[in-house]
């Protein structure tokens, strides 16, 4: 029933008895209850019944695996990223320094190089 009054020739019956003020059309519980409801046979409702209640169990059971399978994807997900970060995705160098050092050595960098143009500026301008 429901069905049938959100559809649109259900809702052209019940427009067309509704009462229109101010811009607000209003529909009581009465034109309601009177409006007719079409119903398929009964060997026809049992087959809706039937075909209705399969495809539902077949959405319940998709939903199912989309709920898994993105579970799965985000589990895959945050391992790649902790092998990524633990350098596990790619073979590693030996020889390649560690990140600490490499880090340590850019910074005493960037202070050499801080103090040069300290040192510019200040020749610069005296």
């Amino acid at each position: 029933m429901t069905s049938y009054l959100s559809s649109h020739l259900g809702r052209e019956r019940l427009c067309a008895n509704a009462k229109h003020a101010v811009n607000q059309a209003s529909i009581n519980q009465t034109d309601v209850s009177f409006s007719p409801i079409p119903l398929a046979q009964l060997d026809e409702q049992i087959v809706i019944s039937e075909l209705l209640g399969a495809h539902l169990s077949e959405a319940d059971q998709l939903d199912q695996t989309i709920t898994t399978v993105l579970q799965q994807a985000e589990v895959l997900r945050q391992s790649i990223l902790e092998k990524a970060f633990s350098g596990q995705l790619v073979p590693q160098d030996p020889n390649d320094e560690p990140a600490s050092k490499l880090l340590a050595r850019i910074q005493a960098e960037r202070m050499t190089s801080q103090d040069n143009l300290v040192v510019r500026r200040k020749g610069r301008w005296s």
